[in-house]
């Protein structure tokens, strides 16, 4: 609905505009609106859906405002949210999914049981680990720390006690070879404390081979995120879905997230100061979130290259964009149809008097999200004494 519009129905019911904003809010250098582009503009930072009694109209509207791709091109001119900072949104949400889609092949190698040799110690890395293995007398199903100091072989520098060892060769009886050992990395343990504890005591790997440590860090945060669990329950006839379910649902809640940051609905109905104050650190809020999100992404990606991983990352990011605009235009339709019945407001009628709410039974079910600067009941009132005038229907 244009600014006009809004300003003719308010002179149509005798209101004053003006009064209906805080003492001050139209004076001084911050001023950028008048009071009718203002009233629009804070009903659509309410996420207005019932602009008037026609529903595929409203719905267009809606979808145009709200929709990620719509409203790219058809967004209002006075929205919250600027065609260009919906670009930038749209470019950093590439950027999140991303970032969510190279995690998945690190997860769906963690857990594997596959554990090297790392360090110069012993006999170097590079080196897989052999299971089960069995030193002094001791049978060992993975890396241990236990038994370190009993042989002359793994008695190396004090700095080295507690570490993490295995076995890469074992004899007779899965008996462990003497000198056939190394300071041990696996991908990740089988629960949450064996994760960290493997990471941390592997914490020295960092100084010699960083990406084995960014793994493991990737791997530990996959248990506590879901990732993993995404992985390894959502297979179907030999495909993971697990990685376009986890990322699809991320980016819808970061999509809409985000709007609503850079909406700023807080501050949308302060003095012109405040609410430029307040988008602005929505905006400075924004920004410290796209960097954390885009530092990881070079040495990601160059993991990924190096370990044959891109494939199956783009495979995951290419669905889960997909999957998910068809989620979120699925949530807005469904949405739609549910709210705009509910948010039928009172009509209203004409009288010597002025217009009044109409004697019929109240249909409006839910007034707290109907408190716009003017609703579908009071346009359509509107509308209605025009056409009884012989005037025009005055359009959105």
């Amino acid at each position: 609905m244009q600014p006009e519009t809004y300003k003719a129905v308010c002179e149509f019911l005798g209101r004053d505009m003006v009064s209906e904003f805080p003492p001050r809010q139209f004076e001084g250098a911050h001023v950028e609106f008048s009071p009718e582009e203002l009233m629009v503009r804070q009903d659509l930072a309410k996420n207005k859906l019932r602009w008037s009694d026609d529903y595929y109209r409203d719905r267009k509207y809606f979808l145009n405002n709200m929709h990620p791709i719509l409203a790219l091109f058809h967004a209002h001119r006075l929205h919250v949210v600027t065609r260009k900072e919906r670009a930038a949104v749209y470019i950093v949400q590439i950027f999140f999914v991303l970032l969510v889609s190279l995690t998945f092949p690190f997860a769906s190698r963690c857990g594997s049981g596959n554990c090297e040799t790392v360090g110069s110690a012993g006999v170097g890395e590079g080196h897989p680990c052999v299971f089960p293995f069995t030193y002094q007398g001791e049978t060992y199903n993975s890396c241990t720390t236990e038994n370190y100091f009993k042989d002359s072989d793994l008695t190396i520098t004090g700095a080295h006690q507690g570490r993490l060892w295995c076995s890469v060769k074992t004899g007779n009886n899965g008996q462990h070879v003497d000198g056939e050992w190394g300071h041990c990395w696996c991908q990740q343990g089988n629960t949450h404390d064996q994760c960290w504890n493997n990471l941390l005591s592997s914490a020295e790997v960092y100084k010699a081979k960083g990406h084995r440590y960014v793994h493991g860090v990737l791997c530990c945060a996959a248990h506590y995120t879901g990732v993993d669990w995404f992985a390894q329950t959502f297979q179907m006839g030999g495909l993971d879905l697990g990685g376009t379910l986890y990322a699809s649902a991320l980016n819808t809640l970061f999509m809409l997230g985000s709007f609503q940051l850079m909406i700023c609905g807080c501050v949308q109905k302060q003095s012109p100061a405040v609410r430029q104050c307040g988008e602005q650190t929505g905006h400075v809020i924004y920004g410290i979130l796209t960097i954390l999100i885009l530092l990881p992404q070079p040495y990601l990606i160059m993991y990924a290259w190096k370990n044959g991983l891109l494939a199956s990352t783009m495979c995951v990011f290419l669905s889960s964009k997909i999957s998910s605009y068809m989620a979120i235009t699925a949530l807005q339709l469904i949405a739609f149809h549910f709210l705009w019945g509910l948010l039928e407001p009172d009509s209203l009628e004409e009288t010597d008097d002025g217009i009044k709410k109409s004697d019929k039974p109240s249909r409006e079910c839910m007034p707290a999200l109907t408190d716009y600067h003017v609703k579908s009941s009071e346009y359509e009132a509107f509308c209605r004494h025009r056409r009884e005038h012989g005037t025009s229907k005055t359009v959105l």
